[in-house]
């Protein structure tokens, strides 16, 4: 592990004395403030140097330039004093709050399968061997326009500390989670004053999210009725043929620990991110935001925070932008409310440090990059790159107002019974929202850009309410936009209650209070679910102890150009290193995959391209005469076999690629 805690010390230090020299934060801001600055520009230039240098080598002078940046940055120093540099505040609870809450987090991911493992750990695998941007690990011949950011950090503590991508990725979604619910209760101390209020909002980043849960409270005869008027989709559907009964049985998911998530407490428009453990990542670059947006030192200030708002990208397109929409909105309105076109100085400055951040975005890799390439391509400026990109966009306008929930499909919200249920999975909090829209406005009128942004752009994506998303990704993919809106109520709701409150009798108090825990309720439930599944951890619903084995034995050991054979697709990526052919996407099978799995000869694998085989036994079972057949030519070569300790299962990797590929 000293590998790994150098590494980490080297963008620590560089983001301390980042923080330090660009921003003007308060002492007890600085030092986890800076450490994650330093975690987000470090994978920032890893990624950059990552696509034309070998790794682990990018990944190590991607650590190296950050205290370099940094010490830039710092100079002068007054009166020569070298000692400013290593005056960082330390505040050890800060630290140990953190440490503890990376620890529990990191467990409880270990005991769970459910945050797309399937898509991601493939994906962190194919990164760690140097495929920056990563193509499709199903289809090698497809660039995988993803929002790969947390993979990507992923598959650098995966390479440098020597980890398996199941253990990386649960460290790395521990941790950032961790530093994003602590980070986010510092902006509210800073305006309400209350250590209190700070620790409330640091529960409403974990544990706040819809509110599903309330229609177990209607009458049954009611609650039959709206039932028959919703129609689920995707886990709901897998959980239940309608509502009503849904709400009374576990949510249909594959790897959700020993114990199910009950599917009344669960959610999918406003989520707990205590659930979904990526949230809390993006939730990180929205508190440094709001931490910094008024706080700049200079250039300084304004150079760091483009490059932030470039990387971020990376890991929230929707976010960037609505951000760079959302500016351009308070650009336009300020020209019409003042009658003038001389904007102040402040807000040019927000407009300039866009300029660099959207080129970043475009050229950096991800959904951004994969939309631009495609836009050149359809122009006949370029070509489509080996395959293209992986996700297409294409809308259509819908005749009436419509929120997306991933389990109870689409909720028209001029059906009064659909509206009801859309309310309880958008959950209380919305009735924060006239006060955070009055928010908006004094800080929009108090030349606070980013706070009147935070609230213009989430107002501005309620158009989407009549858009339909009908490209690759799924008609679920619009809720990321969709859900801007309760983001917004979430961010804003503990200070502007905690304000409102402080001043007004008891049951104003109670009733605040009340909002707030209903809105935690769920996720409180949740995490206690997860809880269950920390003593006993798990690699992903498809991979075993065999598969870890392998993983140990052969990861990037194959030749660059290896193609594998499995027919459980996202396996043989993550193990190996390796990718398959496969899938048009991740949930679409290619024409002819099933025909090859169905009957899997040599001459059929060759033909196909590929170079290795990867089977269990239960694939081995329904194709026996084939595999028997398979193994007696010449040609291949049987490089592994694993047996578990009671030999009920096996796993073999055979090479065929000396076999004629005619």
């Amino acid at each position: 592990m000293l590998p790994l805690l150098a590494w980490m010390v080297l963008w620590t230090v560089g983001g301390w004395w980042i923080a330090r020299s660009a921003f003007n934060l308060r002492p007890n801001e600085q030092a986890l403030v800076g450490f994650g600055m330093g975690m987000f520009l470090q994978n920032f230039f890893a990624n950059l140097l990552g696509q034309v240098m070998p790794v682990p080598a990018a990944f190590w002078v991607a650590a190296a330039l950050i205290p370099l940046i940094g010490l830039a940055l710092s100079f002068p120093l007054n009166n020569g004093r070298w000692r400013e540099l290593y005056r960082i505040p330390i505040h050890p609870w800060q630290w140990v709050s953190f440490i503890v809450l990376t620890y529990v987090l990191t467990l409880v991911g270990r005991g769970l399968s459910i945050l797309d493992d399937y898509q991601n750990l493939p994906t962190v695998s194919i990164l760690a061997t140097g495929d920056i941007p990563p193509h499709f690990p199903l289809d090698p011949n497809k660039i995988f326009s993803y929002h790969y950011s947390t993979l990507l950090f992923a598959a650098q503590i995966m390479r440098i500390g020597g980890m398996q991508p199941w253990d990386s990725l649960d460290l790395v979604r521990g941790m950032g989670f961790a530093l994003a619910i602590i980070t986010s209760g510092f902006w509210v101390q800073r305006i309400t004053g209350s250590a209190m209020a700070a620790f409330t909002a640091r529960l409403m980043t974990a544990f706040a999210g819809g509110a599903r849960w309330l229609l177990l409270l209607l009458p049954v005869g009611f609650l039959k009725q709206v039932s028959s008027d919703v129609n689920l989709i995707g886990s709901g559907l897998a959980s239940a043929p309608d509502l009503y009964t849904a709400l009374g049985k576990p949510l249909g998911i594959e790897g959700g620990g020993p114990f199910p998530f009950p599917f009344a407490f669960s959610n999918a428009f406003n989520t707990a991110s205590i659930w979904t453990y990526h949230a809390g990542a993006i939730s990180l670059g929205g508190a440094y935001l709001l931490l910094t947006h008024n706080r700049w030192r200079g250039w300084k200030g304004l150079a760091v925070i483009s490059v932030m708002l470039g990387a971020s990208a990376l890991q929230n397109e929707t976010g960037f932008i609505m951000l760079v929409g959302g500016m351009a909105f308070v650009a336009v309105l300020y020209a019409l409310v003042n009658r003038t076109l001389h904007l102040p100085r402040s807000l040019w400055n927000w407009l300039i440090a866009l300029i660099p951040a959207t080129l970043i975005a475009l050229v950096q890799g991800g959904v951004l990059t994969g939309i631009a390439s495609g836009f050149a391509s359809n122009l006949g400026a370029t070509e489509a790159a080996e395959g293209g990109a992986y996700f297409s966009f294409s809308f259509s306008l819908l005749s009436h107002p419509t929120l997306i929930s991933g389990h109870l499909g689409m909720l028209k919200l001029t059906d009064p019974m659909q509206l009801l249920v859309a309310l309880a999975e958008v959950g209380p909090l919305i009735v924060v929202l006239p006060m955070a829209v009055l928010w908006g406005w004094k800080a929009f009128r108090a030349g606070r850009w980013y706070e009147a942004v935070m609230v213009a752009t989430p107002l501005l994506s309620l158009t989407t309410l009549f858009l339909s998303y009908t490209g690759n990704a799924g008609p679920t993919a619009l809720t990321r936009v969709q859900t801007g809106l309760i983001s917004l109520c979430t961010t804003f709701a503990v200070p502007i209650l905690w304000l409102w409150a402080r001043k007004r009798s008891n049951n104003a108090r109670g009733a605040a209070a009340t909002l707030l825990f209903v809105s935690m309720f769920g996720g409180m439930v949740l995490f206690g679910t997860e809880l269950i599944a920390a003593s006993k951890p798990v690699y992903a619903y498809f991979l075993t102890d065999m598969d870890a084995k392998i993983n140990a034995r052969y990861w990037n050991k194959l030749p660059q150009d290896a193609l594998i054979f499995d027919p459980v697709p996202s396996r043989s990526p993550t193990i190996l290193g390796r990718p398959t052919d496969s899938h048009i996407t991740w949930y679409q099978e290619k024409a002819e995959w099933q025909q090859i799995v169905d009957n899997p000869t040599v001459s059929n694998l060759r033909a196909a391209g590929f170079t290795h085989i990867y089977i269990d036994k239960s694939n081995w079972d329904l194709h026996k005469e084939q595999y028997q057949q398979l193994i007696s030519e010449q040609c291949v070569v049987s490089m592994e076999k694993v047996l578990p300790k009671r030999g009920v299962d096996f796993r073999l990797l055979l090479d065929i690629s000396d076999c004629p590929a005619d």
